[in-house]
């Protein structure tokens, strides 16, 4: 149990991360980031939105991979954790 619920986490994690490259790479093509003038909250306010979309997503996919066994598990966190990084670092470097 402690260890599916590891794994699920793991996963979830990588997900998050993808996401959040994801959004960035769209936002950016689509130009809809949002005017910092507009927003009194703070002016990272569109860092702080990708990021709470990218962890409800993480969230979502820990909740429902934690159903699977943990042979499914098994296979999928090496490269989970290797496409959160390539995904990533290729935002980072296209897209800083």
């Amino acid at each position: 149990m402690r260890r599916r619920t590891a794994l699920a986490g793991a996963l979830g994690a990588c997900s998050a991360i993808v996401a959040y490259a994801a959004i960035r790479v769209v936002g950016s093509f689509a130009g809809v980031e949002p005017d910092p003038r507009g927003i009194y909250w703070t002016e990272h306010a569109g860092f702080s939105w990708r990021a709470l979309t990218a962890l409800l997503f993480g969230g979502l996919l820990t909740l429902t991979a934690a159903q699977l066994d943990e042979e499914r598990l098994d296979r999928w966190v090496l490269p989970g954790v290797l496409g959160a990084t390539l995904a990533i670092v290729l935002q980072a470097i296209f897209l800083p």
